[in-house]
C-alpha cells in the first residue's frame, strides 16, 4: 500500500521528518515526499472548493437576474405573450390574417418594435423652463411616439399627468422619469421645453421604459402623439 503518511509504532503514532525538516518520512519503505508537494496538495484542493463555491454562487446570481427578468415589472412595458412581426410590404392583408389566428386576443399596428428597439431619433435640448439663463447646458433627448393604444396594449404606466390624445394638438408631449430627473424638476406637468426654436408643454410623465438590459441606464426621452 504505502501510501498514507503516517507511521504505526506500538506505543502511538508518529510523524518522521528528514533532513532538514524538507521531507516527511513513513515507515517501511515508502517514498519520500517533499513538504512543499505536500503543502501544495493541501492548498489546490482549498483552491478548488473555493471555485466550486464561486461557480455555486455565480449560477444563483445568474437564476436570480433571469428571475427578475421574466417575472418584473419594472421594465416599464409588458413583454409576456407578446410577439412582434416587420414587414415592408402594405399589400399584405396582415390584420386580417391576425384576426384569424384564435390565439392572438389583440393587435398593435403602426409603430416600431420597442424590444429590440429598431428605431428612434436623439436631438439636443438647449432650452427648457427652470434652466439657469447663464447655463450652456443641453440635454440629449430621445423623441418617439405614443398614444393611448400603444400604453395599453405594452401596459406603459401614467405616474402623473395624462396620456396624449388626438385633442392635444402637436405642442403636447409626454416625458419618461429619467427626463424628469435630468431636467430636475419636481412638479413636471406643466413644464415647458424647446425644440429647435418650437415651445412644447408636458402633459403627462410615463414609467422608465428598459429598451435595453437594465444594466443600462434608461435615456431621457420625449413622446410625441402618434396619430
Amino acid at each position: 500500500m504505502g501510501n498514507f503518511f503516517k507511521s504505526i509504532n506500538n506505543s502511538a503514532t508518529d510523524t518522521l521528518y528528514g533532513q532538514a525538516s524538507e521531507f516527511v518520512s513513513v515507515t517501511g519503505n515508502s517514498p519520500q515526499i517533499p513538504v512543499i508537494l505536500y503543502f501544495f496538495c493541501e492548498y489546490s484542493i482549498l483552491f478548488q472548493l473555493f471555485i466550486g463555491i464561486a461557480f455555486v454562487f455565480c449560477t444563483l446570481v445568474m437564476m436570480k437576474q433571469l428571475n427578475f427578468l421574466l417575472n418584473t415589472k419594472e421594465l416599464g412595458i409588458e413583454r409576456h405573450n407578446v410577439g412582434a412581426v416587420v414587414y415592408c410590404s402594405e399589400n399584405v392583408p396582415f390584420k386580417e390574417i391576425l384576426e384569424q389566428m384564435p390565439n392572438v386576443t389583440k393587435y398593435l399596428s403602426g409603430f416600431q418594435t420597442p424590444i429590440p428597439k429598431m428605431y428612434f431619433s436623439t436631438f439636443k435640448i438647449k432650452e427648457w423652463e427652470g434652466k439657469t439663463t447663464d447655463s450652456e447646458q443641453y440635454i440629449d433627448l430621445e423623441d418617439e411616439t405614443i398614444n393611448q393604444e400603444y400604453a395599453d396594449f405594452f401596459g406603459v404606466e401614467v405616474l402623473e399627468g395624462s396620456m396624449l390624445d388626438e385633442k392635444d394638438g402637436k405642442n403636447m408631449v409626454v416625458i419618461n422619469e429619467a427626463a424628469v430627473k435630468t431636467f430636475g424638476w419636481t412638479q413636471p406637468v406643466g413644464k415647458k421645453i424647446d425644440k429647435l426654436g418650437r415651445h412644447y408643454i408636458v402633459k403627462g410623465v410615463i414609467k422608465n421604459i428598459s429598451y435595453n438590459a437594465p444594466i443600462h441606464p434608461v435615456a431621457p426621452a420625449m413622446f410625441f402623439f402618434a396619430g
